[in-house]
């Protein structure tokens, strides 16, 4: 958009079409420039989530796009409705789908979490509850590892990573804190097992297995910045955590924008993300800040509005630069296409529930729109600045 008419509604930056790589034989050639194809040539993972699409055009669009991470959700609730009866195939097939669409690395969301914990397990005595979700968390590492190793193996893939993310949303309220007592000893106990399992799976690999590297980290919702309630509480347990001697690998940042018109600013993004820095990880490095899901819902701006596009990229550019600018080395979507968004499904908050949400980067025809394309530049623009 030229701007012809000095509206100032514009956004002028560059977006890469192809990519130049090398052959196998040394023949210089060209491929798509893609969102996750853009982010490898500087370790960039940028991904999406494995959950069931509402079509096959719309899975279709995540391979090449937005599949160097994917995360796959893990509901304990819904895999074991009834004690001791489990349906391990909805896990399963996100396993086969993270493999089909190529990734570099596989987030499983959650171990523990403070809102999806069985109903059944209310009913346990306390010591009875913690024993069950101890052996839950190994059983659980041990099932999705020897999977993933499965994929490997069958696929002829020799590396990737799992993140498990530990724990996400344990509130002082949440079951799982009134049966270790609250919320800092269920969060401690689950990620010493977690730890302690990651070590002996470890020890247990064999020459000629695939390198399978885990990584441990924390999720929290409305974490991505520095006034976030999810962020407060997120520094809260990193504290309690480094005071305890338990070190993670990473925390996974959920940046879910519901109202355009109370939108967090960069600069508070970027100040959430620096501040997470000072936490250290066991080998004393910084831990990794991973953006895990973000999305944008434009409700509030009219249909009517013909820069309502424009403005939804111009928002998308700016956290991604800023995210990679701060510190960021994976960034994924909540979704794809705008009519599989939560916020047109199933957001809890029916506030933000609305057909009109358009909160992510391809239209219901599975044709890109401006977002799609600014998330490339920034990620250009901020490779471009490191060299």
């Amino acid at each position: 958009d030229p701007d012809p008419n000095q509206t100032g509604e514009t956004l002028e930056v560059p977006v890469p079409l192809l990519i130049a790589e090398q052959g196998e034989n040394g023949e210089s050639r060209w491929k798509e420039a893609t969102p996750s194809s853009l982010g490898l040539t500087y370790n960039i993972l940028i991904g999406n989530m494995a959950h069931p699409t509402l079509s096959e055009m719309y899975h279709d669009l995540k391979k090449d796009r937005f599949n160097s991470i994917i995360t796959v959700t893990d509901i304990w609730s819904n895999r074991e409705k009834i004690e001791g009866i489990k349906n391990m195939n909805y896990i399963d097939q996100e396993i086969r789908e993270a493999f089909d669409l190529g990734v570099k690395s596989i987030r499983i969301a959650h171990l523990a979490d403070g809102s999806t914990t069985p109903t059944w397990l209310k009913d346990k005595p306390n010591n009875e509850a913690q024993q069950i979700v101890l052996n839950h968390v190994e059983e659980q590492m041990r099932y999705i590892f020897e999977r993933v190793k499965q994929e490997c193996n069958t696929r002829k893939v020799q590396e990737i990573t799992i993140e498990f993310n530990i724990t996400n949303e344990i509130w002082h309220s949440s079951t799982l804190s009134k049966k270790f007592g609250n919320r800092n000893n269920a969060i401690l106990a689950v990620a010493k097992k977690a730890i302690d399992v990651r070590n002996q799976i470890q020890q247990e690999k064999k020459e000629g297995d695939p390198n399978i590297k885990i990584e441990l980290g924390l999720s929290q919702a409305d974490s991505h910045y520095a006034n976030g309630e999810g962020y407060r509480q997120l520094l809260e347990i990193l504290t309690m955590l480094e005071n305890s001697g338990i070190y993670i690998d990473y925390v996974d940042l959920h940046g879910h924008e519901k109202d355009v018109n109370n939108l967090p600013s960069l600069d508070s993004i970027n100040q959430a993300i620096r501040a997470l820095q000072k936490f250290k990880n066991s080998e004393g490095s910084s831990i990794k800040i991973r953006i895990g899901e973000y999305d944008l819902n434009i409700m509030h701006w009219s249909k009517e509005d013909k820069f309502r596009y424009l403005k939804q990229a111009k928002r998308y550019y700016g956290v991604v630069k800023t995210s990679l600018d701060a510190g960021v080395d994976e960034f994924s979507l909540m979704g794809v296409a705008d009519p599989e968004s939560w916020f047109e499904t199933d957001i809890r908050e029916k506030q933000y529930l609305s057909p009109d949400a358009d909160a992510l980067v391809f239209d219901e025809s599975g044709d890109p729109k401006l977002n799609y394309y600014t998330i490339m530049a920034a990620t250009l623009n901020f490779i471009t600045s490191q060299q």
